[in-house]
C-alpha cells in the first residue's frame, strides 16, 4: 500500500492498534533460549561416554560481553514465553515507528498542499 493512498486517521488507528498490543504484552526478557548437552561429571553416568544430560541456558549481552545463565527445567516454559514476548515487543516497536513516521510525512504532505518549495535562487 502506498503511503500517499494511506489517511492520517488510518495511520492513528494502526498505530493506535499496535500501542495496545503492546500494552497487553507480559513479562519479556532479551535474549536467547538454547537447549545443550552438558555433562554432570559422575564417573559412572552415561554422559560420561556419550549424549549429555538435556539442559537449557538464557543467553544475553551485557556491556557488550555474552554471560549465559542456566534456566531449572521447572522455568524454561514460562522462559520461553518471556523472550518470545520480547520479539514480539521489538517487532511492534518497530511498526509504532514505522506508522509515526509515515504520520509525519503524510502530515507534512497534508500542510503543505500544492504548494512548492521556493528555490535557493529566489530567496536571495
Amino acid at each position: 500500500m502506498k503511503r500517499s493512498h494511506v489517511s492520517l486517521n488510518v495511520l492513528e488507528r494502526r498505530r493506535q492498534a499496535r500501542l495496545k498490543q503492546m500494552h497487553s504484552i507480559g513479562p519479556v526478557l532479551a535474549g536467547s533460549l538454547v537447549k545443550i548437552q552438558r555433562k554432570c561429571g559422575h564417573k559412572a553416568c552415561r554422559c560420561a561416554t556419550g549424549e549429555g544430560h538435556p539442559a537449557h541456558i538464557l543467553t544475553f549481552k551485557v556491556k557488550g560481553k555474552t554471560k549465559s545463565v542456566y534456566v531449572p527445567v521447572n522455568l524454561v516454559t514460562e522462559v520461553k514465553t518471556w523472550v518470545q514476548n520480547h520479539r514480539v515487543l521489538k517487532y511492534l516497536i518497530r511498526e509504532v515507528t514505522k506508522l509515526g513516521l509515515a504520520l509525519i510525512h503524510r502530515h507534512v504532505a497534508a500542510n503543505r498542499g500544492g504548494r512548492k518549495r521556493r528555490s535557493q535562487s529566489s530567496q536571495t
